[in-house]
């Protein structure tokens, strides 16, 4: 940030980047090793009784603790915090840089964490409500919610990229 403040071009070491990014994976691949380890994943199985009195069988996959999402939607949040500082640091630089709106990411930034935001609360809805007798509704409910919000970054973030816009 003080070389933005001087105008200054800063480069950027790619052994840095890329460490940075490796360190952030040997962070998510412990975590759930951790994760697999000391909880694994099992079938689950509900049954619910219609009013024709037709039982429907639903199975899902389920772990003993439900703390594993809340740390996982944690750590989401902690780099949607991350990214809205970097968004709101690269428009600092870009407004006081007139010549360099081309290059602006901090829009389609600022766009795709409030909406990465916004799906992570509605997972947190869903997750509050899963130890309802309605286990399989929520899991679908998560499913279409993880892929609406991948869908959402691919259509914000990266289609003006691929398209040129």
């Amino acid at each position: 940030m003080n070389a933005a403040k001087k105008m200054k071009r800063t480069q950027v070491q790619r052994k840095w980047l890329h460490g940075s990014v490796f360190m952030v994976l040997v962070i998510v691949l412990i975590y759930l090793i951790i994760w697999s380890t000391l909880d694994a994943p099992f079938k689950s199985s509900s049954y619910l009784l219609s009013k024709d009195n037709v039982v429907t069988h639903h199975q899902y996959c389920s772990s003993k603790s439900p703390a594993w999402e809340y740390i996982a939607c944690s750590w989401i949040t902690f780099l949607l915090l991350c990214t809205t500082v970097l968004a709101f640091q690269i428009h600092a630089v870009h407004k006081k840089n007139d010549g360099a709106k081309d290059r602006d990411e901090s829009v389609p930034l600022a766009v795709m964490t409030y909406s990465h935001f916004i799906f992570i609360l509605l997972h947190l809805g869903t997750l509050t409500q899963f130890e309802s007798k309605r286990n399989e509704l929520f899991a679908y409910l998560q499913s279409l919610i993880y892929s609406f919000d991948s869908i959402a970054v691919l259509c914000i973030y990266f289609m003006p990229k691929f398209f040129g816009m």
